[in-house]
């Protein structure tokens, strides 16, 4: 269940799962898109081919069976997936890997009004909202960890290379950037983006977000 990154490896080898004797279907709503690519497909760097993989090729050639499909819900007592369609799987082994999805229920408006990097196909519409957007966007980025900072840097690569002036804001809860990494490593990356001319906003959190602004709380 999830065409995630965890499951290309196993799916990869369905063929091996078949002659031993096993049934192997994979359930996902389409291709696999990777997060490590993402930001870079942002700014062009990359284009969507690069940054997806055939998720039901992969499995359909090695005797396997793909479903186009969201699972609903899981009865482990009958080991059985229900789907959205309302259609029903049963399983003997069920894999679990389906990514992950940004909370936007915990700032106001955001779901309205904002767009979350997961999915990551998500980004393909961010670059082409602001591809097709006229002006000097405005463009407040949520979240100084690696996807935030490096989502804010493309972001500025792509408004740039079309001869606009973004004003761009990253904003963060934290003390500092990449919490996750080295102070000195937090420090070069946010001289890095000062240097695109980013404004940064620490110790501060976006609420709420109407359709032209986000109120700083700290």
């Amino acid at each position: 269940m999830g065409a995630g990154l965890s499951h290309l490896w196993p799916t990869s080898r369905t063929r091996e799962f078949v002659r031993a004797g096993a049934r192997v279907t994979l359930i996902a709503p389409g291709k696999f898109w990777y997060s490590g690519m993402g930001p870079g497909m942002v700014s062009g760097f990359y284009e969507p081919g690069d940054d997806t993989v055939d998720a039901e090729r992969l499995v359909t050639e090695g005797g396997g069976e793909f479903v186009r499909a969201e699972v609903m819900r899981i009865d482990p007592t009958q080991r059985t997936l229900h789907l959205r369609s309302g259609a029903q799987i049963s399983y003997d082994v069920l894999s679990l890997n389906v990514g992950s999805e940004v909370p936007l229920e915990k700032i106001d408006g955001a779901a309205e009004h904002g767009v979350p990097v997961k999915p990551i196909k998500n980004l393909l519409t961010l670059r082409e909202r602001l591809t097709n957007a006229s002006g000097d966007p405005r463009v407040v980025v949520v979240g100084g960890g690696a996807a935030g900072s490096e989502v804010c840097a493309n972001l500025w690569h792509l408004l740039k290379s079309s001869g606009r002036k973004p004003e761009l804001t990253l904003v963060f809860s934290e003390d500092r950037l990449l919490t996750q990494a080295t102070p000195k490593a937090s420090s070069i990356l946010r001289r890095s983006l000062e240097e695109l001319n980013v404004r940064t906003a620490a110790r501060s959190r976006a609420h709420p977000v109407t359709a032209h602004a986000a109120r700083l709380a700290h």
